[in-house]
């Protein structure tokens, strides 16, 4: 699939042509790592490993190609999505003992929110939003299970998220160059060059 994606990829240069691709890299990932760790009884703790670092390199390879594929066609979209599947999943499925685990888990997923307004992929805000739902989620379960004022408190942040889409909505451009303005003039050229 990998041979016949990348020959396609390389004839007809379409961005569909990047998914089977993006997809094979991906599952050849997790089927190396048993071989690679010599770890055959398919134990999932290294392969979530394998997949949060394999999510960030393909990341960083969809940003390249961002970069190098200014104004073209969206070569890096199946990258990016991708790339944010395997990161979040792997992330998401680790263990987190920890409060302080947890919280930085949300942290990241904001970051991821942040991430994705500064370049404009929405993948990053999706999976980061969905994070950031699941650590409420855990809050209103296990930390403030006996709470009566949290349920006030989540509807009010739900109420805040709600105003945060619709004022993104409308202001979108404006509050992306703002979030622009605050990186080094280099990264901000190069991001600016890319859409």
């Amino acid at each position: 699939t990998l041979g016949a994606g990348a020959i396609l990829f390389w004839r007809y240069r379409l961005p569909f042509m990047v998914m089977p691709i993006a997809v094979t890299l991906w599952y050849m990932s997790m089927d190396l790592t048993p071989f690679i760790f010599n770890d055959l009884d398919y134990n999932w703790s290294m392969r979530k490993y394998v997949s949060l670092i394999f999510g960030l390199v393909m990341i960083l390879f969809a940003f390249w190609v961002d970069v190098r594929s200014q104004r073209e066609k969206d070569f890096a979209f199946w990258l990016y999505l991708y790339g944010v599947i395997a990161f979040w999943g792997g992330m998401s499925l680790m263990n987190s003992n920890s409060e302080l685990n947890k919280f930085i888990y949300m942290c990241i997923n904001l970051a991821m929110i942040f991430i994705g307004a500064v370049i404009s992929r929405r993948v990053f805000a999706v999976f980061g939003g969905l994070g950031i739902a699941g650590y409420l989620g855990h809050l209103s379960y296990s930390v403030f299970k006996e709470s009566m004022l949290f349920p006030f408190a989540l509807s009010f942040i739900g109420l805040v998220v709600i105003w945060l889409g619709v004022v993104w909505q409308k202001r979108e451009a404006a509050i992306t160059e703002r979030l622009r303005s605050w990186l080094p003039e280099n990264l901000r050229q190069m991001i600016e060059n890319m859409h």
